[in-house]
């Protein structure tokens, strides 16, 4: 049976959304609505690429300039009441100094193949039935004393950090598919999530120790969801949860016409030969460029030796 390539382009969040709602995963990937500007997602790329910047030169003044190349909103008003504008931006950047100065002290950014890792881009082929899973990392850090690694992921939230938000999240575990070809002899790293509360105007650090020999879980969840992909393909059934219609305080995109056939939804899939890639992948890297280009069977195996070591 012929399959939909980009029906298999797999990521931390579209796993999410495939969790969410399996119809809402299906049309999110066949006819992604238009990108639109977006006060929230902005403040959190602007920031993000500061600390990015903040981390690599060492200089706030470099920071805020790169934030003001990045933000795309009103200077001043525009967010003000979500405290999202770009002077809100600024703040954050200097309360991160101090963050600098004693969470990450002792740390300096790794480098991969020569330079900083920033923005690590990496892909692992899932089989032969043409699943990809692709991710980039925010930035990773080097322990200068003990030589441990420590995934830095930004995040910016309009609530309270909740520490079960990401315990437990496969974003952080993930990287453990990687991690060892930057420090191979290193059994464990740290994952940092670094949340900005843009209410209370704070970071909250929440520090979790990650081991290779859990990796077995998150490869397993990801076969996992290869698999019900499959059998929703097969059936040509995609389920909607209804509980997830509302999500982050608005109704879907497709909350109305979910029920609608596909004929009236989706487009014509993409000729035969172009990538799916370059429509799907939300990233300002070039779209065929991974820094890792990993085999499941592969993992798996170096997995397997890790277990009976």
């Amino acid at each position: 049976m012929a399959y939909d390539t980009r029906l298999r382009l797999l990521s931390h969040s579209s796993r999410q959304l495939l969790h969410e709602c399996p119809r809402k995963y299906q049309l999110y990937r066949l006819t992604p609505p238009l990108r639109e500007f977006d006060q929230h997602t902005d403040f959190g790329s602007t920031l993000g690429v500061g600390i990015q910047e903040y981390l690599t030169s060492g200089s706030k003044q470099a920071a805020i300039w790169k934030m003001f190349c990045e933000f795309q909103g009103d200077l001043y008003e525009d967010g003000e009441k979500a405290k999202k504008t770009f002077l809100h931006a600024v703040f954050a950047i200097d309360l991160f100094s101090q963050i600098r100065a004693t969470i990450l002290l002792d740390y300096e950014v790794a480098t991969f193949h020569g330079k900083p890792a920033i923005e690590l881009g990496f892909r692992v082929s899932v089989g032969d039935a043409g699943f990809l899973y692709r991710g980039f990392v925010d930035v990773v850090l080097v322990s200068r004393t003990t030589g441990k690694l420590l995934v830095l992921e930004l995040k910016t939230t309009g609530m309270t950090a909740q520490e079960a938000n990401y315990a437990n999240s496969g974003q952080g575990l993930g990287y453990s598919i990687f991690t060892k070809e930057i420090a191979p002899s290193v059994e464990e790293f740290d994952v940092l999530y670094l949340v900005f509360e843009t209410k209370a105007a704070q970071f909250v650090p929440m520090m979790f120790t990650k081991y290779h020999t859990e990796r077995a879980l998150w490869i397993q969840d990801l076969i996992a969801d290869c698999q019900i992909i499959s059998v929703y393909e097969n059936f040509e059934v995609w389920p909607r949860h209804g509980e997830s219609c509302f999500s982050f305080f608005k109704p879907c995109h497709w909350f109305g016409m979910c029920h609608m056939s596909n004929k009236a939804l989706i487009p014509p899939p993409p000729k035969e030969g172009t990538n799916p890639e370059a429509e799907i992948v939300d990233t300002k890297k070039p779209k065929e460029v991974y820094d890792f280009e990993l085999h499941l069977a592969d993992l798996m195996q170096t997995q397997q030796e890790a277990l009976e070591a």
